[in-house]
């Protein structure tokens, strides 16, 4: 059995999730939660959130062969986004409670956070943000 030292995944679906280094991965170096895409300002001074949760994930570094494994879940090159499932972590007090969603994959790109490090030996790029976004919670814990 393989120690895992996160509970993060993705798969194209619920039933077809893996661990991050179970697909090449490895964890990242962060991952964010927010519970609503958007926060207003309410008339007497307080804010409310909105709309689906987002979650993201960032490495420091990750190899070409690394971000094509990302590529791989995108059908075409034009496609900026694509749905998929994940299991990531809600902030829910001082412990982890990983959760499986579907959402939406956004696309890592060159000038939005992902750069290519000048002098690598290979490809290699640093500070690679994924964006997850419309997370729907699926209730069964794989």
């Amino acid at each position: 059995m393989t120690a895992y030292l996160t509970d993060l995944r993705i798969g194209a679906t619920i039933d077809t999730l893996l661990h991050l280094t179970d697909v090449g991965l490895p964890d990242p170096v962060s991952w964010t939660y927010a519970p609503y895409s958007q926060t207003k300002m309410c008339g007497d001074g307080h804010s409310k959130g909105f709309g689906f949760p987002v979650a993201t994930w960032q490495w420091e570094a990750l190899s070409q062969h690394q971000i094509n494994i990302l590529l791989e879940m995108f059908e075409h090159d034009y496609d900026a986004s694509v749905a998929c499932a994940i299991t990531t972590y809600k902030d829910v007090g001082i412990k982890r409670n990983p959760a499986n969603f579907t959402c939406i994959m956004h696309r890592p790109v060159d000038g939005n956070g992902k750069e290519m490090f000048p002098e690598s030996a290979g490809p290699t790029y640093n500070n690679v943000v994924v964006r997850f976004t419309r997370l729907e919670e699926e209730s069964v814990y794989l």
